[in-house]
């Protein structure tokens, strides 16, 4: 039963580094406040549908976050740290663009 722990623990962890509140989670999977608070405690089980429900506003793979081998919200955070750099430094080469109409592009 620890990886039913450890996976309970992922998702609170996870949760809480978005920003996440146990109400707010409860919204976005349909339950009441107090059937979210079991579930993240462990005196209920998750179902399949609430782990694909949790994977979706969390924005990963299922797998990932119930992955035993690592931790899933480091590389979750460096994977959404780069497509956010790249998206500003695409912003950025616009601007640049505009500002600079007659720069030499490499």
């Amino acid at each position: 039963m620890d990886r039913l722990r450890d996976v309970r623990e992922r998702i609170r962890k996870l949760r809480v580094e978005r920003g996440y509140s146990q109400e707010y989670m409860s919204i976005q999977l349909d339950v009441s406040l107090r059937q979210y608070q079991r579930l993240e405690s462990g005196t209920r089980d998750w179902s399949l549908k609430q782990l694909i429900q949790l994977a979706e506003v969390f924005d990963m793979p299922v797998y990932e976050m119930v992955n035993y081998s690592r931790d899933p919200t480091s590389e979750y955070a460096t994977e959404r740290q780069m497509r956010l750099l790249i998206d500003r430094l695409d912003v950025l080469n616009a601007n640049m663009d505009t500002l600079f109409p007659n720069r030499k592009k490499e």
